[in-house]
């Protein structure tokens, strides 16, 4: 079992047919990169040389760049017309077939329903264009992006993962509807002139004293005349409860404690709001009037 994949690889080293100057440089090209592990670029040449001058042996050489690259549909069938292409007494020629049923036992399947599908929708796996449907498709093992597109549709994607040797079914559907936009003819925006500005007014300190000193004074005569009227209350106690020599009984004696203190309190508030009050409404009446801030300037030049 272990001779196996040597006999292979020598079978196709010695698969380099005798061909075309241009076709045997494309094919030794494809050689070197391949022993590079380049498979891409391997695989391009083999294609290539195969293209100018058909080989069984060149297809020999693509069909093993192609297993390797994971490219398993491609590779199994050009095993298959590579072992179409030897004579039968060719030992190649049974290596290429054991090959291609190797192969085709790895082979994942893919059994896309488009029941669901408008007319005219396309499939696609990756780059390729589906057409066949409702049976079992050979694919290479891996990951799928099966792509649904359709006439005023979006796109619908579907991605599934299909083992080696396995088969996996998937349900087809378009996608959402595209909406269109609505058919709106463009609005005219007109221009909106700003608000005319209004530049503050600046206030002088001197009006601002006397607003300070009326309201203080207001303030003031207000505390002095509510202390004057409670006084008043508690004179007219006093004189109920007292005699005239001073003979007077606890809530006599109560008005008169308050009264002592009420009524030369009561005194300064009002001669001191009253003062207040007539300073600061001479200093708000006096004060220059004030001129609107930051007005505009236009400057002269001379040049």
């Amino acid at each position: 079992m272990h001779l196996r994949p040597l006999l292979v690889a020598a079978f196709v080293l010695a698969s380099a047919p005798a061909f075309g100057d241009d076709a045997e440089t494309l094919f030794r090209e494809g050689r070197k990169a391949l022993e590079a592990g380049d498979y891409a670029v391997a695989c391009g040449k083999f294609a290539e040389s195969q293209r100018l001058e058909p080989a069984p042996g060149t297809l020999l050489n693509l069909a093993g760049c192609e297993e390797r690259a994971g490219k398993l549909v491609a590779s199994a069938e050009h095993y298959r017309l590579a072992a179409a292409g030897f004579p039968k007494q060719d030992s190649r020629r049974a290596v290429a077939i054991d090959k291609a049923t190797t192969l085709d036992k790895r082979l994942g399947h893919l059994v896309l329903h488009k029941k669901s599908l408008p007319d005219g929708a396309r499939v696609r796996d990756g780059e390729a264009l589906m057409t066949t449907f409702e049976v079992p498709v050979s694919v290479d093992p891996g990951t799928h992006a099966i792509v649904v597109e359709a006439e005023g549709r979006a796109p619908r994607a579907f991605e599934t993962v299909v083992a080696e040797g396995a088969t996996v079914e998937v349900e087809l559907a378009a996608g959402a509807p595209k909406v269109a936009p609505p058919d709106r003819k463009p609005e005219l925006a007109l221009p909106v002139p700003p608000p005319p500005s209004k530049s503050p007014r600046s206030t002088s300190p001197r009006r601002t004293l006397g607003l300070v000193g009326a309201g203080v004074g207001a303030a003031a005569l207000i505390t002095g005349g509510v202390i004057g009227v409670v006084a008043l209350g508690r004179g007219g106690t006093y004189r109920d409860h007292c005699d005239g020599q001073n003979m007077c009984d606890s809530e006599g004696f109560d008005a008169a404690s308050d009264l002592r203190w009420m009524s030369p309190v009561s005194t300064v508030f009002v001669v001191g709001g009253a003062a207040l009050l007539a300073g600061g409404l001479v200093l708000w009446l006096t004060a220059p009037k004030s001129a609107p801030s930051g007005a505009a300037f236009d400057p002269v030049y001379r040049f």
